[in-house]
């Protein structure tokens, strides 16, 4: 055995110098002897021409140069001298743990060897490698090598390994619990070095490797080594070098490492391996390695867009002002951030050049990459040099925008919109850049009502303007729907998803204090550097709207406060699902449940792998359920409704659509509260359905839920309609004619069908509006709904356009608190209607509301069905024909109906009494001698005290009728008579 060791050595130090070339070169003999953590090795040196070279030597021990004990610097180096023809031998020691060794990656026991770094004196440069490695027989080796020749004797087995090639390390893997397998294919050996219990994977990893080799040999070069191995490791590893690759054992087992990080693995082989990383400028491989394979295996299937997403998201994710840094300045993966620029930003910078010069250019400049720098170290120049070969552009400034600057663009469109010009569409926006400009080629996809266009417009600027001529009208217009940029994306387009909680940096965890150690382990698993931990009644709104948050316990009472879970999952497994925050759009909230704290360790160390998804479910730690929630794709620069094109003599009428409606447990009937036809076609469902023998009630949004008890009087005849009117405080919390209503009441109150009062206090969604939950007091508080669910963002991105037109209008200067203010009134309707069906399982309830509670089913029926799983059909009037915003759109014609008459005036609810405002011109009031600053005492001999007894009292008067009316004026009383005529209401002396 000691002789074929003796043998190997002399016959590398036979070779004549021109062998060896201008590298330096390592002739290495190592012993192990893994079971005591022990190595010993000798490295004989060669260097031409004559020189000097400094080693890395930390870890060793023992070291001499020559025969003569040497001490390293500070730095854990050593120098010493090379001459053509002469070897420096340096010989030295290696201790390892008998367990887990983790220095620089390695470990050592008694049937495993794993060397990544420190276990030889290294080169700070490219050198060739002999390495002749001694260890006890059984043991299988694998290292960088072309050829593997191994000989035994006495109990050891000697493995030469040698390489024809320079270079920039050396790693060992050795186990004697392999089982190796080896196919040949395309004179190429392919090896797997797997443990016992894994060796059935053998075959799965050779067959995919044939199938990874046979693309990358067509698509790049042919590949450049005459073996490739697949090595199991101890540690938790995805190494690439030179002929093989180390993948840990937790890993290996798992179907997508064979999907994906084998053909990244393989394509590490090119890039990295054969031609090499000029760190100076940064580390490339990894962008252009994760571009070939994990990002084009997904568009070979159909789902580059997908991915493209997931990296836009994982960046948005981890990556932010205070740690932002510029591709050019990664070097290793060292945390989730450096990763999202290092693998996704930089994969998307390929993928840019891509876009830019297409497949063609854009291969055959990697394989001028390939062929001009194999076996050396190439940079970000080197890349640029070989696309500017083939493209003829200068390049220079494009690779600096996106390599060196540590920000990526912030897009935004503005003044969108379409016009007729010369007898053709054009689309205008402008199209804004909010850090400094971008080279950018912005794709741009027009949606006709024939098909789809794609074009593209070109900004180097801050703010560019733009036109483009279509060739029809487009029905919707968008920027980068396919997420081809690289970019931040907008609040709308990101889903919620696990990556933002573990890439937030300072995070609440909302927990009971008797929950505390079940949800202990999340701390570690989500890897957050700042964790507050605060009870749930003591989440005050600043913090929630200020940080993103971990709510333990499905049953926590903010859960409901936030998202309605009133239903609680089976108590096994662990459940966690991620929602934006509805006070702020950029920060998260995770819901999570477990069932005990075996659960939660079960996922400790395997969680950041899942930061992509929404909705996670695990059982033991196996992942069950996994989903990501959908969100909008590219940035909407113009929309309008599609044309439709109806036949009214084929499409169903109102009376052929009601026998449908049967098969509802509720049917909801939107309105515009002013339009008759509105109201009239809500009876003729009303009185089909009663027809039709179904067990009916009505639940109205125009009668307040404390006022039930004077509804449902009058419908016994146990008040009159004007008693009931006042004492429903119809007018003052409604205050629309009674007459667009009166007609469905009086079928009801006919026939006997309950009329169930749906809305909350208009006091308490008033105040909310105003000042937010926070402002209630115990007395308002009780009318807040068990749930309350903000969760859906196209419900609160139509609330925001509502609240951007008119919000400010109505004295409420706070989104948040408007945003609330709708959920409760929306939940409170549907609490009140749920509660009313549970107590009567038989009956149907049609619900009258306006259309903005029910478009889209975002208001008050998607509330409802979380609480009650029943089938419902939603009808709206006079909407816009979009896809999903109802079961069906009643059109309908304008008809007149009874109205009350009208004074003339505008008035205002004072202390001192009801107050004239203004008065419209030619107008009963101006007629009668009213005059701005009266308050009016009486009218048809009722006495007046505020707007909703004004309103009850027109409401039984006539037109062209002529009554008495008082009115306080300075200290007197002043009566007289008004006759209420019809006149222009819109001419207004200081009023409306």
């Amino acid at each position: 055995m000691q002789l074929f060791k003796i043998m190997a050595v002399f016959i590398t130090m036979l070779f004549p110098v021109a062998v060896w070339g201008a590298e330096i070169t390592v002739v290495l003999d190592v012993t192990i002897d893994p079971a005591a953590g022990h190595l010993s090795g000798n490295a004989h040196l060669y260097g031409a021409p004559s020189g000097q070279v400094r080693l890395a030597v930390d870890n060793l021990e023992n070291v001499t140069v020559d025969g003569n004990e040497v001490t390293p610097a500070p730095d854990d180096t050593v120098v010493v001298a090379t001459a053509v023809g002469k070897s420096t031998v340096i010989r030295y020691e290696a201790a390892f743990d008998a367990a887990v060794g983790q220095r620089s990656g390695n470990y050592m026991d008694a049937r495993n060897v794993f060397l990544m770094a420190g276990w030889y004196p290294a080169p700070r440069e490219m050198a060739r490698y002999t390495l002749s490695v001694t260890l006890p027989e059984g043991f299988a080796a694998v290292s960088e090598a072309e050829s593997v020749t191994t000989a035994s004797a006495g109990g050891l087995t000697t493995h030469l390994f040698r390489f024809d090639h320079p270079l920039d390390g050396l790693h060992l893997a050795a186990s004697a619990n392999y089982v190796v397998n080896k196919a040949e294919h395309d004179g190429i050996s392919i090896e797997t070095y797997f443990f016992e219990k894994d060796a059935a994977l053998a075959d799965t990893y050779i067959d995919a490797t044939r199938q990874y080799l046979d693309f990358y040999n067509s698509t790049l070069t042919p590949y450049p080594y005459r073996r490739f191995a697949i090595v199991e490791n101890m540690l938790p590893t995805g190494y690439s070098m030179p002929t093989f690759t180390l993948l840990g054992k937790q890993v290996v087992k798992l179907p997508f490492i064979v999907k994906t990080s084998l053909a990244h693995e393989i394509v590490h082989q090119w890039f990295g391996n054969y031609v090499y990383i000029d760190h100076s400028q940064g580390n490339w491989a990894e962008g252009l390695t994760t571009y070939l394979s994990d990002y084009l295996l997904e568009e070979k299937k159909g789902s580059g867009e997908a991915y493209r997403k997931r990296v836009l998201v994982e960046y948005d994710a981890y990556v932010h002002d205070d740690n932002a840094m510029a591709v050019r300045d990664f070097h290793f993966r060292g945390n989730k951030a450096q990763a999202a620029v290092g693998y996704g930003r930089a994969a998307m910078f390929f993928h840019g050049l891509r876009k830019r010069y297409g497949d063609g250019l854009f291969l055959d400049a990697l394989k001028d990459v390939i062929r001009s720098n194999r076996f050396r170290a190439a940079s970000w120049t080197d890349i640029r040099k070989s696309f500017e070969k083939r493209s003829g552009d200068t390049l220079a400034g494009y690779f600096s925008a996106w390599l060196e600057r540590p920000d990526i663009p912030v897009l935004s469109v503005s003044k969108g919109g379409v016009e007729i010009r010369n007898g053709a569409p054009v689309l205008s926006f402008t199209l804004q850049q909010h850090t400094a400009p971008f080279p950018l080629k912005v794709p741009i996809q027009v949606y006709t009502q024939t098909g789809v266009e794609t074009t593209a417009v070109t900004m180097d600027k801050k703010q560019q303007d733009f036109s483009l001529r279509l060739e029809g009208l487009p029905a919707k217009v968008v920027l980068d729907q396919g997420n081809d940029l690289m970019r931040r994306l907008t609040p709308a387009e990101m889903p919620p998803v696990l990556a933002h909680i573990m890439g937030s940096d300072e995070l609440v965890f909302v927990v009971a204090a008797d929950k505390l150690p079940v949800y202990q382990p999340l701390v570690r698993a989500l890897g957050n550097p700042h964790i507050t931990t605060v009870a749930p009644d003591a989440l005050s709104y600043a913090r929630l709207k200020e940080h993103s948050l971990v709510v333990c316990g499905h049953d926590n009472p903010l859960a409901a406060s936030l998202f309605g879970k009133t239903a609680h999952p089976a108590d096994t497994g662990l459940s966690l699902q991620v929602f934006k925050n509805p006070f702020s759009q950029y920060k998260r909230i995770l819901v999570v449940h477990a069932a005990g704290k075996k659960e939660t360790l079960a996922v400790m160390n395997n969680l950041h792998h899942y930061g992509q998804y929404s909705r996670l479910t695990f059982q033991g730690g196996r992942v069950v359920v996994k989903k990501t929630d959908e969100s909008a794709s590219g940035i909407v620069i113009h929309r309008q409704p599609t044309t439709f094109a109806l036949r009214p003599d084929r499409e169903p009428t109102l009376g052929q659509i009601l026998d449908r409606l049967t098969a509802s447990r509720v049917v909801y009937v939107g309105e515009r509260h002013d339009r008759h036809a509105h109201h009239m076609n809500q009876l003729e469902i009303i009185r089909h359905l009663y027809a039709a023998g179904v067990d009916l009630a009505v639940g109205m949004e125009m009668f307040h839920q404390p006022f039930q008890d004077a509804v449902n009087r009058y419908l016994e005849n146990r008040t009159d309609e004007r008693t009931f009117l006042r004492e429903s405080g119809y007018y003052r919390e409604w205050g629309y004619d009674y007459g667009l209503y009166k007609p469905i009441v009086d079928f009801l109150k006919e026939n006997h069908i309950p009329l169930v009062a749906l809305n909350i206090p208009g006091e308490v969604s008033k105040k909310v509006a105003r000042e937010g939950i926070e402002s209630l007091d115990d007395d308002q508080r009780a009318w807040i709904p068990a749930g309350l669910d903000f969760s859906n963002q196209d419900y609160r991105r139509d609330l925001k356009q509502v609240y951007d037109l008119h919000g400010r209008q109505d004295g409420i200067n706070n989104f948040d608190t408007f945003l609330q203010a709708q959920v409760l009134w929306d939940e409170g309707m549907a609490d009140r209607a749920y509660r009313y069906l549970e107590g009567h399982p038989r009956r149907t309830l049609v619900v009258l509301a306006g259309n903005g509670h029910l478009r889209h089913g975002y208001g008050i029926p998607q509330r409802l069905h979380r609480r009650l799983d029943a089938p419902f059909t939603v009808i709206v009037q006079d909407e816009p024909l979009e896809a999903g915003i109802a079961d069906y759109v009643l059109v309908t014609s304008d008809v007149k109906g009874k109205e009350a008459p009208k004074l003339g005036v505008t008035v205002a609810e004072k202390a001192q009494g009801l107050t004239i405002t203004g008065i419209s011109k030619n107008s009963p009031a101006e007629k009668a001698g009213l005059e701005k600053g009266d308050l009016i005492r009486s009218l048809d001999e009722q006495p007046v005290e505020n707007l909703a007894d004004l309103r009850l009292v027109l409401f039984y008067c006539q037109k062209d009728q002529t009554t008495s009316i008082q009115v306080e004026r300075g200290e007197q009383m002043v009566a007289t008579e008004i006759t209420l005529f019809e006149f222009n209401a819109f001419s207004m002396h200081g009023g409306k």
